[in-house]
């Protein structure tokens, strides 16, 4: 029957994880096949604190809003949250929004890991492509291989050791409190396995018919897509290098990084098994 027992209450999914391990794709993924929909609880927070206009909010594509007639699927999931936060950061309630977005501890949990080399590297080329871009940075001028040796030199080590110890700190907090563990590995692998294995462990309906269309519509290169479209400033070369691949880690660690980072990740990845 799954945690959730038999209840017939409506429930919020709320999937955590450190950013760049696969979140907003499960989340996507989750989303469309419960026609449920879609926030990012740092969107709200945003709204919430004036630096937004509640109008962009608006879920783009339609296909995350839970919009769908679908007369063969019964309503189960209220939305599906996506957040970063840490469990005691949180924000649980967002009634100047939308009232019905909230996170209760009866709601299902699912956590999110990805290797966390894999993600170190994946946040540097975030942070020094698309912030440094957006932001004006002088060396966005630069050639884009200069560019890119030129943060790899001066930012990658310092950044990484500082993923490593929020990483750790992420996965700990948010293992105390019992989540479904899904690899974002995993998830690249089966991402309709992984989609049945929520659908089981918390009592819901899984459709096989709507898991596949998900799985496709979200193949990453579409989201990718998605995201040039609403980012048009973001270089053509930040797609070369965030390919999202499994062990991209070991093109850009050296084996002094190697060995520090893993010390620092050791408690954490033997919890979620990556050791």
């Amino acid at each position: 029957m799954g945690r959730l027992g038999g209840s017939r209450e409506l429930k919020n999914v709320l999937i955590v994880g450190y950013p760049r391990s696969g979140n907003t794709y499960l989340g996507y993924l989750v989303s469309y096949h419960f026609n449920a929909p879609y926030y990012d609880l740092y969107d709200l927070s945003e709204v919430l604190a004036g630096k937004r206009d509640p109008e962009s909010l608006t879920l783009a594509p339609e296909a995350f809003s839970g919009t769908f007639s679908r007369l063969d699927q019964k309503k189960e999931v209220r939305a599906v949250l996506k957040s970063h936060e840490l469990p005691t950061t949180l924000p649980v309630k967002h009634g100047g929004v939308l009232d019905y977005v909230a996170y209760q501890s009866s709601d299902p949990l699912v956590l999110i890991t990805r290797e966390p080399k894999d993600v170190a590297v994946s946040f540097f080329y975030y942070r020094y492509f698309r912030q440094a871009f957006r932001k004006g940075h002088w060396s966005r001028y630069l050639p884009p291989p200069i560019y890119h040796r030129y943060h790899l030199l001066l930012h990658f080590e310092r950044l990484a050791l500082r993923v490593a110890k929020e990483w750790r700190e992420m996965v700990t907090k948010w293992w105390d409190l019992h989540p479904l563990l899904i690899r974002y590995e995993d998830l690249l692998k089966q991402p309709e396995s992984q989609i049945q294995r929520i659908a089981n462990e918390f009592g819901f309906q899984f459709h096989a018919r709507y898991a596949a269309e998900a799985v496709q519509f979200c193949q990453l290169s579409h989201l990718r897509g998605l995201e040039k479209a609403r980012n048009p400033g973001i270089r053509e070369q930040e797609r070369k290098y965030r390919e999202g691949k499994i062990g991209g880690w070991k093109k850009l660690f050296s084996r002094r990084l190697q060995v520090r980072f893993d010390q620092l990740t050791r408690e954490a990845t033997q919890l979620v098994g990556y050791q």
